[in-house]
C-alpha cells in the first residue's frame, strides 16, 4: 500500500487507556521532533545571514531588499530559538535544555530571551554584546542651517553583529546535537514500547483505525515520495507549492 500509513498522533488521542504510555510517548516523540525543526530553521536563518548581509552592504544607505532580509532573519531566527527553548505551549511539550548548557552557554540562552522578550516581541533597547542597542529612537533639532529648524527623528536597527552571530551560530548548533539526540532516544523508546505490546490485538486494531494517506499531509506525490525514498534514515527536505 504505497503511501499508506498510521497516524500515530490521531491514534494516540483515542487510544484506550491501557496503552496511555504509548499514547503519551508519540506525544512526547512529536513535541522533540516540533522543538528540533524549530532549532533547524533557527540555524539555518543565521546560516543565510552570511549570504545576505554582502549585499546589504552594497546598498548600506537606502533601504533595501537585502537589509530587510537580513533584519527579518535575525529577528525571526531569536523568535524562533526562544520558543523552541524557553516558551510553553499548550500544543506541545518541551526539552529541558539548560541542563545540558555550560555556563557560557546558559549566558547566551539568557541575553538571546532577554531580547525577545524586551527588544523583538515587545519594544526596548535590547542590549548585545558590546555594541550598539537592537534598536534607537531619536528626534533631534539640527542647528547646522539657521534659517532650517525642522525637526527630524531617526531610527537605527541591528541588523548585524559580528559577536552575536558568532555565538548564535555556535549556540544554536549545540542546541540542534541536544534537540536531535533527544529525538532519538524518544523514537528509540517509542518503538520498544510498541514491541512489548505487538502481540496485543487490541492495540493493533486501535492504530489501523488510523490509516492515512500520506499524500495528503506531503501534499504532493512528489513530496511524499521523496520523504519515503533511500534507507528512511536521516532527514529530508523539500518545497511544496500551493
Amino acid at each position: 500500500m504505497k503511501g499508506i500509513a498510521i497516524d500515530l498522533k490521531a491514534a494516540a488521542d483515542s487510544l484506550p487507556s491501557e496503552f496511555a504510555k504509548i499514547a503519551g510517548m508519540i506525544r512526547s516523540l512529536s513535541s522533540a521532533h516540533s522543538i528540533r525543526m524549530d532549532i533547524e530553521v533557527a540555524y539555518d536563518m543565521v546560516q543565510a545571514l552570511e549570504v545576505v548581509l554582502p549585499q546589504a552592504r552594497l546598498q548600506s544607505t537606502t533601504i533595501n531588499w537585502a537589509s530587510n532580509a537580513a533584519l527579518a532573519l535575525l529577528n525571526s531566527a531569536i523568535v524562533m530559538y526562544v520558543r523552541a527553548t524557553k516558551s510553553s505551549s499548550k500544543h506541545r511539550g518541551s526539552i529541558n535544555f539548560l541542563k545540558d548548557f555550560t555556563p557560557s552557554e546558559r549566558e547566551t540562552h539568557d541575553l538571546l530571551v532577554e531580547l525577545r522578550d524586551d527588544a523583538i516581541a515587545h519594544f526596548g533597547p535590547g542590549e548585545i554584546y558590546n555594541g550598539p542597542t537592537w534598536q534607537h529612537e531619536g528626534v533631534f533639532l539640527p542647528l547646522d542651517d539657521p534659517n532650517d529648524m525642522r525637526v527630524m527623528t531617526a531610527s537605527r536597527r541591528v541588523i548585524m553583529q559580528k559577536q552575536l552571530q558568532e555565538r548564535m551560530h555556535l549556540h544554536f548548533h549545540r542546541c540542534l546535537m541536544i534537540a536531535e539526540r533527544e529525538t532519538q532516544k524518544r523514537n528509540a523508546a517509542l518503538v520498544v514500547e510498541m514491541n512489548a505490546n505487538v502481540e496485543d490485538g487490541t492495540l493493533l486494531a486501535e492504530l489501523h483505525k488510523h490509516q492515512v494517506d500520506l499524500i495528503d499531509f506531503f501534499e504532493t506525490e512528489e513530496a511524499r515520495d521523496n520523504a519515503l525514498g533511500g534507507l528512511r534514515r536521516g532527514r529530508r527536505s523539500g518545497v511544496v507549492d500551493h
